[in-house]
């Protein structure tokens, strides 16, 4: 359902086509908080989410007083013509803080044309909770259809190679909270398993049942279904539902002990195998702890995209037609199939269907769980992947993305970018393609470099609860990646091959360095926060302007992918000392050498800028001074449009050892 405001809205969208295509359009949407609070309690499908989104974050769940209402934004999308972003929300307001607040209360959606071609669910055909037969018998048909016609890793259920060194088993297929046992089961006395399970969850703060010395007597002997949290016991329920009677729960098949970390260290180096062989991954979205059902309660007619008829003008008209006909040609042939032939079509054309779409991916790729570090590597790993959000169930393996709403798969416009294709085994694949194919070798390296980059910019974006665990929790991705470098060496998160381009780094905003050591100071793996790799990827030769002549990093185990003690690079460039003075009146610092000031050049089109900015906020007054330790080394060519600066502060002056200054 739609509220006549809403309804508006979208009529713009029609009447838009024939006079301003490539500008957007705004005007009112709710004139009061009192008229939107009436219209989500009539059920408009949009002003329910719009109410939702500035409801967050508010202690009683009740959106603050809109004085001048909301707002509807039209903007042309700029890759598919018969398609639209709208933003609905309180009117952009003075003042940064309040313009970031308006920001944040906005809500987005997709507006396009509706066709026969994969419609969204009717809202009658889904069960008011998000685990139902109706549910089950979708979720078989996802898995079933990748294992068929998927390239997807991962083997099918009664053929896998490879188990974890524990599981969580279960005898019944429809296990009983009163009277059903789960029992921990090592991988040596395992005597037939068809497949397995894994469950991607936030452990969240306060007490959590483990495994430890003290419960494996228990779950091994056998341990009551109906004692374990409540999210543990809907993973083991979802599992059984797929017909699959184990399942791999970090907290319950890793010794958690804290005074002994060897059986935590040796699994965590593992994690590459278990996701990458498990059948299906159980994804709790937004689950914040183990105590919490994944299971979720949802009104079906706020679920499902409304679609609108807006009536067309003889003067749009024309504009519409000409987005109308590729859809109508594609979806609607009329060679002798009984159809409109288009120029009966065309004549008959008094109104176009409009679907409205949240853009519920966003769901997914914010949901809680998937802001977690440790989290990014099990979703990149896991073949496939149900995703239980609060409204719905989602499915993401590396070639399909569905939904329940959308079950066939997401339509073309508001399809998500497909975080799967950077899946390390399918990148393996086509790199190793590549290379049979005799591709450039420098093309292939900067692609190389490029993957990696991308890898690294969104999971330095990600929350750690333990700094510590920086490399660890990449360290699955980085053993398939090794494949994809053919065989390159790791380096605290950085490869041999390339290693002077991937030195220029650099931090989008003020991060923090941990107290103890975690990385060398050149790595990225040595601050907290999200960090951008150098924007070429991979830097040709003849630009960059220092070579590393050696390197050697320690490892803190066995796995040379994992956690590190010690590391250092033998650098080859000009060095040169310099001091800073900060800029009066705004941010940065500017270089000074012997005497002369570095400042900015405007004598070009293109003015040179030539401020520091820190990537951390551990500043020094010292480095104004003439007798400072800091020094400077030009790392890229400035004959580009900028030119890479590193600093470094003296450490053993004699021996010639600095450290990277952020």
């Amino acid at each position: 359902m739609m509220c006549d405001r809403c309804q508006y809205a979208v009529q713009q969208a029609a009447d838009f086509e024939g006079s301003h295509p490539d500008e957007l359009r705004t005007g009112p949407h709710h004139f009061t908080s009192a008229s939107l609070k009436q219209a989500v309690h009539d059920g408009c499908y949009a002003c329910n989410l719009v109410w939702e989104r500035l409801s967050q974050g508010q202690s009683d769940s009740t959106p603050r007083d809109l004085p001048n209402g909301t707002e509807y934004v039209l903007y042309p999308n700029e890759f598919s013509p018969e398609a639209y972003d709208l933003r609905l929300g309180p009117p952009d307001s003075t003042g940064e803080e309040n313009r970031l607040q308006g920001l944040r209360e906005n809500k987005w959606f997709k507006l396009y044309f509706a066709t026969e071609n994969n419609p969204p669910s009717d809202h009658a055909k889904l069960m008011p909770t998000t685990w139902s037969d109706n549910t089950i018998s979708l979720a078989k048909r996802w898995i079933s259809d990748c294992l068929k016609f998927h390239k997807c890793s991962g083997p099918p259920a009664g053929s896998p190679s490879w188990y974890p060194t524990r599981l969580l088993s279960f005898t019944s297929h429809r296990p009983s909270l009163d009277s059903s046992n789960i029992r921990l089961i090592e991988r040596k006395d395992a005597v037939s398993i068809d497949a397995y399970t894994t469950l991607s969850h936030c452990w969240g703060q306060g007490v959590h049942f483990t495994l430890n010395k003290q419960t494996h007597a228990a779950l091994v002997g056998g341990y009551p279904l109906a004692s374990l949290p409540r999210l543990f016991q809907d993973a083991i329920q979802v599992s059984c539902d797929l017909g699959i009677t184990h399942i791999w729960i970090d907290s319950l098949c890793i010794f958690q002990d804290p005074d002994d970390k060897s059986d935590w260290q040796r699994e965590a180096s593992l994690m590459q195998k278990v996701y990458s062989n498990s059948y299906c991954n159980i994804s709790a979205l937004d689950c914040g702890h183990s105590s919490e059902s994944m299971f979720g309660v949802r009104d079906p007619r706020m679920l499902c995209p409304p679609v609108f008829e807006a009536k067309v003008s003889d003067e749009v008209k024309p504009q519409l037609i000409d987005a109308v006909y590729k859809i109508w040609e594609s979806h609607a042939p009329w060679q002798d199939n009984g159809v409109l032939s288009w120029e009966e079509t065309e004549a008959s054309i008094t109104s176009f269907k409009y679907v409205l779409a949240d853009l519920m991916w966003d769901d997914v790729d914010k949901g809680i769980l998937n802001t977690r570090a440790w989290v990014f590597q099990e979703r990149l790993l896991s073949p496939r992947i149900l995703h239980f959000g609060a409204s719905q169930v989602f499915w993401e393996c590396c070639r399909a993305s569905a939904s329940e709403v959308y079950p066939d798969g997401f339509p073309e416009n508001v399809e998500p970018v497909r975080y799967k294709a950077n899946q390390p085994a399918k990148t393996v694949q086509k790199q190793k393609k590549r290379r049979d194919d005799d591709l450039d070798t420098d093309l292939a390296t900067i692609q190389e470099m490029n993957y990696w980059a991308d890898i690294v910019t969104n999971y330095t974006a990600c929350n750690l609860t333990f700094g510590s665990d920086k490399l660890i929790a990449l360290s699955g991705v980085a053993t398939l990646a090794r494949d994809l470098m053919g065989g390159d060496e790791y380096l605290a998160g950085m490869w041999r091959r390339g290693l002077g381009s991937q030195l220029l780094w650099w931090a989008d905003k003020p991060v923090a360095r941990p107290e103890g050591y975690r990385a060398p100071s050149w790595s990225w793996a040595a601050v907290d926060g999200p960090v951008s790799p150098n924007q070429y990827g991979y830097m040709d030769r003849d630009k960059l302007l220092i070579s590393v002549d050696a390197v050697d990093v320690r490892c803190s185990t066995d796995n040379v992918t994992g956690s590190v003690s010690d590391g250092w690079l033998r650098l080859r460039g000009l060095l040169k000392r310099i001091r800073l003075m900060r800029n009066r009146g705004k941010d940065g610092w500017s270089m000074v050498l012997g005497d002369l000031m570095v400042e900015e050049d405007r004598s070009r089109e293109i003015m040179l800028w030539t401020t520091v900015l820190f990537d951390t906020r551990n500043c020094d007054d010292e480095w104004e001074r003439e007798e400072c330790s800091l020094f400077c080394m030009l790392a890229s060519d400035p004959g580009d449009l900028s030119a890479r600066v590193l600093l470094f502060q003296t450490v053993d002056a004699g021996a010639g050892i600095f450290r990277r200054v952020d």
